[in-house]
Parts: structure tokens; C-alpha cells; sequence
């Protein structure tokens, strides 16, 4: 399958809950915790908002190269 970059709203979505989940009771956590911590917070985004943000990437990048890598006005 082809790889695309993830849209910066869902890092946004994962980091607000990384950051929220955050463990509370130590200063820090294994690099294993801190990776299933990760996964875990990724594989729970709603996958309508997720597959809502990939149908909206291909547009997103064709207005980009329409626009001749200025920003497009269709924010």
C-alpha cells in the first residue's frame, strides 16, 4: 500500500492526548509505555474523523499544485 503523511490536524488530535494521558503519578515512562501510550491513543481516534481527514488530503494537495505550492485559499 501507499504511504501518505498523516494530515497535522490528527498528529494535533494524538498529541492533546498524549498530552491529557499523560501518566500523572511518575516524571516519566519507559520508552515501551510511552509507545503503546501511542498506539493505544492513535487506534482510539474515531475512524470517521480519520477517513473524514484522508478524503480531504487528496483535494487538499491538488489545491496546492493548482496553486504552485503557495497556500490555497480554501481553508
Amino acid at each position: 500500500p501507499s504511504l501518505m503523511p498523516l494530515d497535522y490536524s490528527i498528529w494535533h488530535s494524538i498529541v492533546q492526548k498524549m498530552i491529557h494521558n499523560a501518566p500523572k503519578t511518575q516524571k516519566t515512562e519507559t520508552k515501551d509505555a510511552f509507545l503503546k501510550r501511542l498506539q493505544d491513543i492513535a487506534q482510539s481516534l474515531p475512524k470517521g474523523y480519520v477517513k473524514s481527514v484522508i478524503g480531504r488530503m487528496r483535494g487538499n494537495l491538488q489545491a496546492i499544485i493548482e496553486a504552485k505550492g503557495y497556500t490555497p485559499k480554501n481553508d
